[in-house]
């Protein structure tokens, strides 16, 4: 049974909701125009007593902070909050867009590019919230911050571009090898004393800063009106069967040189009689010194073509990826045991190069049977698809 809902997590993971959702703008929703406005004004006018009103009592949100990630309950998300609301702040939002799933009237996922201040401190990042209920029962259930960019970043259209030659050819020939960004006709773009990456609005651009500053040295600047879009984006199989998704990050802090570890996932299928499902990372591990340059830049794989990862951590001059995968899969043509892996790859700072070593622990373990033959590396049943 271990195995079985351990192959459910997996699958309801990569498939998602399968509930469509349609796009309309903020202002033909007036009533959630409006309490968009009330969660705004509460922030800026320091009102925490009607701030904390707007959430539902089985709210969950993500709070980050650079390359910090918290998974908060309501009252952790408030308790954070509160000590926020302590200082003046100033929230401000833009690129709003409204999808409302079909199946649930009552139920609209609210998508912007949000502003906040307090003090000498600012970032920016895309939010991504759920609002329930109709009326006075309108509440946020779910709020989720995607990146975190310090300020200033300028608004409307901006250009990214790189500074230092060497280190962004360097990290591009990384990426190119697996083919895991796309770029735009004609970028990367040299040009005299930089390489332009790409033109994008700001909530386009803001995963690609995210990604690329702690690895390059970056310029973000607005866009010049005559200058065409084109923004990079995670590569997808020509067949269309498989895609890369911008990468979890995390950075070391102190002492230079210091350590970058990202972990791209690639996630794919493959169709007919043996369809199944593909996730693995790809770790890109960065050494950079205290003038942006790259020292070093070293590559490792998941431990198999199916695996779950379960975090990134810094520890001084040490990072760690961690992730899970099975041993023996199941395919249905048996019902042989099985064993869950516990998979680590260890950046570690040697000088101004990267050492890396690899360990693997035995996990729980079990037997396998038709029904979770059915789930492991395929899409599922019907039943086990469409999450709530």
């Amino acid at each position: 049974m271990r195995r079985f809902l351990f192959a459910v997590l997996i699958a309801l993971l990569l498939t998602g909701s399968s509930d469509a959702a349609d796009s309309v703008p903020l202002s033909e929703r007036p009533k959630l125009a409006a309490f968009i406005e009330r969660w705004l004004v509460a922030q800026n006018a320091g009102r925490f007593e009607y701030y904390s009103a707007l959430y539902h009592p089985s709210f969950s949100g993500v709070r980050r902070t650079g390359n910090k990630r918290r998974q908060l309950s309501r009252d952790l998300w408030l308790a954070d909050r509160a000590n926020m609301f302590k200082k003046p702040m100033k929230v401000s939002i833009e690129e709003v867009t409204v999808d409302e799933e079909k199946s649930h009237s009552s139920r609209s996922t609210i998508r912007f590019v949000q502003r906040w201040s307090s003090g000498s401190y600012g970032d920016v990042g895309r939010k991504v919230m759920r609002i329930s209920g109709q009326g006075s029962s309108m509440a946020i259930d779910q709020e989720e911050l995607l990146e975190s960019v310090p300020e200033p970043m300028p608004a409307g259209r901006v250009e990214i571009s790189a500074t230092h030659k060497e280190s962004i050819q360097t990290f591009l020939a990384a990426l190119d090898e697996k083919n895991m960004v796309s770029f735009a006709k004609d970028f990367p773009r040299q040009e005299k004393d930089s390489t332009v990456l790409g033109v994008c609005s700001l909530s386009e651009a803001l995963p690609i800063i995210a990604v690329f500053r702690p690895a390059v040295t970056l310029q973000v600047r607005p866009a010049a009106v005559s200058t065409a879009d084109g923004c990079p984006k995670p590569a997808e199989d020509e067949d269309g069967d498989g895609q890369w998704n911008w990468p979890a990050v995390v950075e070391a802090k102190g002492a230079w040189p210091r350590i970058t570890l990202m972990a791209w996932r690639y996630h794919g299928h493959q169709q007919g009689d043996f369809a199944r499902e593909y996730i693995l990372q790809l770790y890109l591990g960065v050494l950079r010194n205290a003038k942006g340059h790259i020292l070093d830049l070293q590559t490792a794989k998941s431990g198999s073509d199916f695996a779950k990862l379960d975090g990134l951590t810094m520890e001084g001059s040490k990072a760690t990826a961690t992730e899970t995968y099975i041993d023996s899969p199941c395919d249905g043509s048996d019902t042989h045991s099985f064993t869950e892996i516990q998979y680590s790859v260890v950046f570690q700072k040697n000088g101004e190069q990267l050492k890396i070593e690899e360990e693997k622990k035995d996990g729980a373990s079990g037997a396998c049977s038709d029904e979770e033959a059915q789930i492991y590396r395929n899409a599922g049943p019907p039943d086990e698809q469409s999450p709530e």
